[in-house]
């Protein structure tokens, strides 16, 4: 009888151990995840702004296309 007691107790142990050793491993995890969201944030602010900076570039080369077309036709046409 004292020997189930024994490992009753060593089982009940080993249970808290392991949930004890879940817990962590799961804090850990969900550490690392937040910093996964941070560095998604800061990945997607700097894909915004290379975005916004295409943009701002395409809008450049639009006007200077229309420029050098202006300028071309009236090279042709003098």
């Amino acid at each position: 009888m004292m020997m189930d007691k024994s490992n009753n107790n060593n089982k009940i142990t080993n249970s808290s151990n392991s949930r004890s050793e879940y817990w962590k491993t799961l804090i850990e995890e969900l550490k690392k995840y937040e910093n996964i969201k941070v560095a998604l944030r800061e990945q997607q602010a700097s894909r915004d702004n290379l975005q916004k900076q295409v943009n701002y570039l395409d809008k450049q080369k639009q006007v200077f296309l229309k420029y050098l077309e202006s300028n071309l036709y009236n090279i042709y046409n003098k």
